[in-house]
C-alpha cells in the first residue's frame, strides 16, 4: 500500500466511529468536545498533503507535522508538575529508542524481520505502555516522542542527502498506525480487566 492511504483510512474510521457515538464513553472520561475532536480529524484529512519550503531543501508538513506536537504541548501542560517532567524525560527516552531503530535499519537493512514501520510500532507501542499507563500521558509521549525521532531522523537523512522532510506521508502513517494501536491496546485491556473482574466476583458469589 502506498504512504498515507493507512493514515488516511485510519482517520475516516475515527471520524466514523466518533460520529456514531462509539468514543463517547471515552469522551466523558476524559473532558472532550466530541465535536472539535471530528473538526480536528477533518483538518487532519484534508490538509495532511499541505507542506512549506524549508531553508537547505527541506519540507514541511504543517498538519501533519507541527499540529499533532502543538496539541500534545497543549496537553503535557495541563498535566501535573511532577508528571510533567516524567512524560519530558520518557518523550525524550521514548522518541531517542525510534531513531536508533530507524537509524540501525536504515544501515544494516538485514535486521528489517518485517516492514520498517511495523517495527517502529511495535517498538513505540512497548516503550510507551512500560513508561505509563495512563491514555492522556500515553498521547504526549506519542506526540513528543515521534517528533523527537523524526527531527533526529531528518538530520541525519539532510546530512547524507541534503534534503530532508519534516512530517512526510510515511511518518503520518507512523503517527496514525501507532495511535489507533494505543487505542486498540486500552480497549482489550479495559475489557480484559472487566472480564477478569467479573470472573472473580462471580466466584466470590
Amino acid at each position: 500500500m502506498n504512504t498515507g492511504y493507512q493514515a488516511l483510512i485510519i482517520i475516516w474510521f475515527l471520524i466514523l466511529f466518533s460520529w456514531i457515538g462509539f468514543f463517547d464513553r471515552f469522551f466523558q472520561l476524559h473532558p472532550m468536545n466530541k465535536r472539535w475532536v471530528i473538526r480536528f480529524l477533518l483538518l487532519f484529512l484534508f490538509g495532511a498533503g499541505y507542506q512549506i519550503p524549508l531553508p537547505d531543501h527541506g519540507q514541511l508538513s504543517i498538519i501533519s507535522f507541527l499540529l499533532p506536537f502543538v496539541i500534545s504541548v497543549w496537553v503535557w501542560i495541563r498535566l501535573g508538575d511532577t508528571n510533567r517532567l516524567h512524560v519530558l524525560t520518557a518523550s525524550f527516552l521514548v522518541g531517542t529508542s525510534i531513531f536508533l531503530l530507524r537509524l540501525l535499519l536504515q544501515l544494516d537493512p538485514v535486521l528489517m524481520v518485517m516492514n520498517e514501520k511495523y517495527m517502529q510500532v511495535g517498538l513505540m507501542l512497548f516503550l510507551v505502555n512500560v513508561a505509563t499507563h495512563a491514555p492522556i500521558q500515553q498521547f504526549v509521549l506519542l506526540g513528543f516522542g515521534l517528533t523527537f525521532s523524526e527531527i533526529g531522523f531528518q538530520y541525519y537523512q539532510w546530512e547524507k542527502t541534503g534534503h530532508y522532510e519534516l512530517g512526510s506521508f510515511a511518518y503520518c502513517d507512523l503517527w496514525w498506525l501507532t495511535f489507533i494501536s494505543l487505542i486498540t491496546f486500552q480497549l482489550v485491556l479495559g475489557r480484559v480487566k472487566w472480564a477478569l473482574f467479573w470472573r472473580k466476583n462471580r466466584a466470590e458469589i
